[in-house]
């Protein structure tokens, strides 16, 4: 699978061959998911976040990085500040969300589609007063009570 990891139509391929031979096949998952395919201690095989077409292997060794470092991203928007810099877009998050990589998060794709311009207008003006994190801001700051805000309107969405 990994020699063709380029390939998204031999994937399918091998990856309905392998789920007719009883072989488990783990979504994208932005916690665990490798750039290339790897197989779990239940050998099941853990699709490659290489095989989701549009997201280049800088962006995701990039996340794997972070997960490294940080450890298992716990939200969305925790996880859209830590990974947001200049390296990575706005459609490279589309795509994560698109595959289902995302779907770690527990909300509807649609839903985080639906709110990314809001919670990426909210992380770059976090990244450009040098917020490190949602926990520097106190209670009042403004921009809290947006990220609040978009959280709740986040939990209370309807999918599209």
């Amino acid at each position: 699978m990994n020699s063709d990891i380029d390939n998204i139509n031999k994937i399918n391929l091998i990856i309905f061959e392998a789920k007719n031979m009883g072989i488990k096949i783990i979504p994208p998952n932005i916690n665990n998911s490798l750039y290339y395919f790897d197989v779990n201690n239940s050998k099941e095989i853990i699709y490659g976040l290489g095989a989701i077409k549009g997201i280049g292997k800088n962006s995701i060794d990039y996340i794997i990085n972070l997960r490294k470092k940080h450890g298992i991203f716990k939200n969305f928007i925790d996880f859209c500040f830590l990974i947001y810099s200049k390296k990575f877009t706005k459609l490279t998050l589309e795509k994560l969300i698109l595959s289902g990589s995302l779907d770690v998060f527990n909300i509807n794709r649609s839903i985080l589609i639906k709110f990314i311009n809001k919670i990426l207008k909210l992380i770059r003006y976090k990244k450009n007063n040098n917020i490190l994190n949602f926990k520097q801001l106190n209670l009042f700051n403004n921009k809290n009570i947006n990220k609040l805000l978009i959280i709740k309107e986040i939990n209370n969405s309807k999918p599209i």
